[in-house]
Order: structure tokens, then C-alpha cells, then sequence
């Protein structure tokens, strides 16, 4: 999980990186109906679609307060962009108050950083900004 710090007096203010933000990694959908809406996207010609089945997401935290999350997942592959629909089952505020406040919609856009430094500097830079995080999850492995 990455971790947020205030940077201490002899260390770099943090910047905006650009290059950061070139290319979309990944798009989180969160819907209602997934069985339906992957069965669209495969009717559209997207076939590199994986259904992952229930997953949990144990660590998910949401403004600050735990909000671990079970929800059935899809992931799919356009090229180089991972593409994610989750249907939320149990917990998961932060994506059940969208889903219920606008429906089915993209939540999350993702961009692949070059190192977890990187990243973390990135996050450094939006804090010094006033912009805080609104959700963190960590898990082992890819």
C-alpha cells in the first residue's frame, strides 16, 4: 500500500509529472448487472474477457475508514488497457453510493507508473495540492 507523508525540510517539494499520465492503464466500471453488461462488451467483438467470479477486497478504505468489499469482478484486455466491471455484493461504500446516486458508470480511471516511487511522488504532489486520497487498497502480489 502506498503511504503518504509530509515531506520533510531538505527533501524536493514534490511536482506534477506529466508522463505519469499519458496513457490509460486501466478503467474500473461498477455496475448493477454485470453478467448483462460484460455480455454487451462481448456482442461489441471484446473476447479477452476473464469473469474472476466473488471476489473480496479486504484492505479497501474509503475517506479514511475501513470498507472492506465483496463484489463479483470481470477483467478484460483492449491492447495494453485492463478494463475491470465490479458489481458490488457486500460493503463497498465507495462504489455502491455511486452506483446508487448515477448508475452504472466508470469509477476509476488507472495510470501505470514506471516505479511505486514514482507514485508515491505523484500522490505527494496532489496532497501538497490540498487533494487528498478517496480510496486505497493494497494487495500481494500483480
Amino acid at each position: 500500500m502506498a503511504s503518504l507523508h509530509v515531506a520533510a525540510a531538505d527533501e524536493a517539494a514534490p511536482s506534477f509529472d506529466p508522463a505519469v499520465y499519458h496513457h490509460v492503464g486501466r478503467v474500473v466500471w461498477v455496475v448493477g448487472d454485470i453478467d448483462s453488461v460484460v455480455d454487451y462488451w462481448q456482442r461489441l467483438g471484446i473476447h479477452d474477457i476473464h469473469r474472476d467470479g466473488v471476489v473480496k477486497f479486504p484492505n479497501l478504505v474509503y475517506r479514511g475508514k475501513s470498507d472492506a468489499a465483496v463484489a463479483k469482478q470481470v477483467t478484460a484486455r483492449v491492447g495494453e488497457m485492463e478494463i475491470q466491471w465490479i458489481q458490488p455484493v457486500h460493503g463497498g461504500k465507495f462504489w455502491k453510493d455511486v452506483l446508487h446516486q448515477h448508475g452504472d458508470g466508470i469509477r476509476v480511471i488507472g495510470y501505470n507508473t514506471r516505479s511505486a516511487e514514482e507514485y508515491d511522488g505523484q500522490i505527494k504532489y496532489f496532497a501538497s495540492k490540498g487533494v487528498g486520497l478517496v480510496v486505497e487498497d493494497s494487495w500481494q502480489g500483480r
